[in-house]
């Protein structure tokens, strides 16, 4: 409300096309490529898991959808719900649903298959999952949420060197 309609304007055209941008579904499959080329090649072979944080809570089933169109490892939307949801998101944002595939993400990949999850702002911080071991993130995170959300990879567990962090946002740029 303390905006001038012009700074509304300007900041509508600024988050209106990024988003756009990063929604894209061409760009999302292109993204998704490369998560899997990454996760088959670097990650599964040592027993990790992996998290993909998104822009959007449609952001995040639109990664779910073409995941599945790339016969990737199995994956699961974790998002919070709204009673206007269209169905398309409403399907993923049952409470008991999200405790199960949270509890099927922390077992061991030889244990239970479900190898991502797709988030946007639920279990970036206070999410304990040592076997999650990269991060794909495309989305802007600052300050003490970006430092949580490193934390998310970063515990510690057998034959887990490090944790990782890949950047489809450009953080850096920011």
């Amino acid at each position: 409300s303390d905006k001038t309609a012009e700074e509304k304007a300007e900041i509508r055209d600024k988050y209106g096309k990024r988003d756009a941008i990063l929604e894209a579904k061409n760009r999302v499959r292109e993204v998704c490529k490369d998560i899997l080329n990454h996760y088959e090649t670097s990650v599964k072979p040592n027993g990790f898991k992996a998290m993909i944080v998104t822009n959007s809570r449609n952001a995040a089933v639109t990664y779910k959808e073409v995941l599945d169109e790339l016969n990737a490892p199995e994956s699961a939307v974790i998002i919070s719900g709204d009673n206007n949801d269209p169905g398309r998101l409403r399907q993923y944002t049952d409470p008991v649903k999200q405790k199960n595939h949270i509890e099927n993400f922390k077992k061991p990949i030889n244990e239970n298959a479900l190898s991502f999850v797709i988030v946007k702002d639920m279990l970036l911080t206070g999410f304990n999952a040592p076997n999650c071991q990269v991060m794909y993130l495309d989305r802007k995170l600052t300050d003490h949420n970006l430092l949580q959300a490193i934390a998310r990879v970063n515990r510690t567990k057998d034959k887990k060197e490090c944790g990782y962090i890949v950047d489809y946002f450009g953080l850096s740029d920011y």
